[in-house]
Formats: C-alpha cells, structure tokens, sequence
C-alpha cells in the first residue's frame, strides 16, 4: 500500500480564506456533494450551515487528494489510503481546549462524521484509517465501529505503543480489523514518544503472528470472537450458538473462586469456531471454559482433547496434549504465547 498523506487537513483555520477560495465559498454547493449529502441546492452556508467552512475545506481536500490518488494508479495500480488525525472529546486535548474543525484537529480530514463523505469522494482512496492515541475503551470502540464501513475496512494506521494500548489490539481483532499498527514501536535511540520498553505489543504479535493468515481468514468468515478486560469485569461470555465460552481474567483461580481480574485490567482472550465442536483458543492471563447454553460446564458436556501446537506454512502442527490438571479450571493462558484447538464432546 501507499500512504497518499499524512493526517491531512488545515490547521490553524477552518479552511482556505484566499480570495479564490471565497469565491468558490459564495457559490453553490456542487452538485455530487449534493448528491453525497442528501441535501439540497443552494450556497456553502444555505446548506450547510454552522459546518460550511468545513464541509468546503473537506470536499475541496478530499477531490484534490483523490486526484493524486487516481493518478499514481494510472500509472501503478497498487492500494492507497489515508490516516486521520481524528477528532477527540474535549477531555482528551489537553493542548488544545476547543473542539472546533481547525484547532482541535485538521479541517477537511475525514475525521469520525466525516468519513462516510470521503469515501464516496474520494473512491481512489482504498482505505481510511484513524490514528488513534488514547487508550480510552469505549472512546476507541466508538472510533473503530466509526470507520469500519462496507465500503471502508477497518485498519489502525496509528496508534499508542505504550503497554495500555495492547489489549485494544483484541477490540480490533474482535472488530475485524485487517491491521493494527503501533507509531515508533521499535527502539531507536531517539524517537519523539520516547524509547521506553513497552513489551506487550511484542507478545501480542508473538502471539498472533505465526498465524496470521488463520486468523485473516477466521475474521473474513465471521468465526472469530474476542473478550477483553476492562476494570470490574472479570468475567466475560462469548456466544457461538450451541456452545458458549465463559472467560476469566486474572489468576490464581482457587477452587470455587471468583476469578479476581489483573491489577490493570489487562486480560484478553480469542475464541475462534473451527468446527461445529472444535474451537482455537488463545489469550493472556485469561481462562477459557466452553460449556453448553443455559448449563454450568462439564454438565452433559467435557473436552474431548485440548491440543497445543502452532500453525507453520498454514498447517496446524501438534506439540503436547494439554492433561485434565490442566484444564479441569478452563484453557488458562499467562504470559507465554500458546495457542490450543479445543475439541468439545456433548452427552
């Protein structure tokens, strides 16, 4: 892929104020925005009110950005996209207070309710992604569901590489996302958000990574579900149909314990369907226990084999059989990066 442009947009004004720009400004509103808007005709300001000036940054931007697009595939036709400096609650800008187009982030940028126009806009763009720096649950949820569209594939171009990031990689796992990137991962001995070393994004790729193109193809199919941590929530279910997954978080789980949680909240869990019984489970500092709906587990239901192992060039590769002490309170995962294919029995 290509990136056509970094966060674009107008910083410092909510658009262009050159007299040629005010010219257009005064104008009528062309008609394919009409037609993209559902609106109706009339001038920049009859139409749209308040958001005027940053409709008219936004369409001018993104028809200028499409063109540099349709132009490099004239000539190579490889995927491009854009990355967005998203537009956050005022509660997360603590440099700039105001949330208005232009200050608190780059007018015209296909920020949250601007990217359903861009996409139709700007169809040489591939892909629209949000660069997102806050490690904000429900905030990140909101973002990513903003951008996965039909017409727009949910990818993370940028965002945090500091530990609390790393379980929103599962959110996008869990959202379908086809990629997740961290900005400066990589230690460098100089880079503007620090050298510190941050580790958990590491062990989730060390985890992921080996079967990537599994798990590409389980999200395409629609098999594949996450649970992630979140502070008082040790416990999550996931539904398939005819089984259900009950995942906790945090351990020791003595017996006839409530599972405690991590002390930051950081468990995470993938429960893909392989099969009508068979299921691949992995996770961090997490325990999974299949059990049938509207049953506790192991009432008419037991594992058949739980099998550890790693997929090589698309194979799944056997390494051990995981015993009864070691599932009797669930497949439970900690730090290292195991992955098992569970095979459940009824009676």
């Amino acid at each position: 892929m290509i990136q056509v442009e970094n966060e674009s947009g107008n910083i410092g004004s909510v658009r262009d104020f050159s007299p040629e720009a005010n010219r257009e400004f005064a104008g009528k509103v062309p008609a394919d925005l009409l037609a993209a808007a559902h609106k109706q005709p009339g001038t920049w300001t009859q139409v749209f009110g308040p958001e005027a000036d940053e409709m008219f940054q936004a369409y001018h931007q993104a028809k200028y950005i499409n063109q540099i697009a349709a132009a490099g595939k004239a000539e190579f036709s490889i995927p491009c996209y854009i990355n967005v400096w998203i537009d956050y609650p005022a509660a997360e800008l603590p440099q700039r207070q105001v949330d208005l187009p232009g200050i608190a982030y780059p007018s015209g940028g296909a920020v949250q309710k601007l990217v359903g126009l861009w996409r139709v806009l700007a169809p040489s763009i591939d892909m629209i992604g949000p660069d997102i720096y806050t490690d904000d649950s429900p905030f990140y949820r909101e973002t990513m569901a903003a951008y996965r569209l039909p017409n727009n594939p949910l990818w993370i171009p940028e965002t945090g590489r500091s530990d609390s990031f790393a379980k929103l990689f599962f959110y996008a796992l869990g959202s379908g996302a086809i990629g997740f990137s961290p900005f400066g991962v990589d230690q460098s001995g100089w880079n503007i958000l620090g050298d510190e070393p941050w580790m958990a994004h590491a062990r989730n790729f060390a985890l992921i990574g080996p079967m990537d193109r599994e798990i590409a193809q389980l999200e395409f199919d629609g098999k594949l579900k996450t649970a992630v941590e979140e502070p008082g929530q040790a416990t999550q279910e996931i539904d398939f149909g005819n089984w259900q997954a009950t995942v906790a978080f945090g351990f020791p789980q003595p017996d006839g314990r409530r599972a405690p949680g991590t002390k930051d909240a950081h468990g995470t869990a993938v429960v893909a369907q392989l099969g009508p019984d068979e299921f691949l489970v992995t996770g961090v500092d997490a325990s999974v226990t299949f059990h049938l709906p509207g049953k506790q587990p192991w009432m008419r239901s037991e594992i058949v084999s739980a099998e550890q192992g790693t997929y090589e060039n698309g194979a799944w590769k056997p390494l051990r059989l995981w015993n009864g002490d070691e599932t009797d309170r669930g497949l439970s995962f900690h730090e290292a990066p195991e992955v098992v294919r569970v095979r459940m029995g009824r009676f």
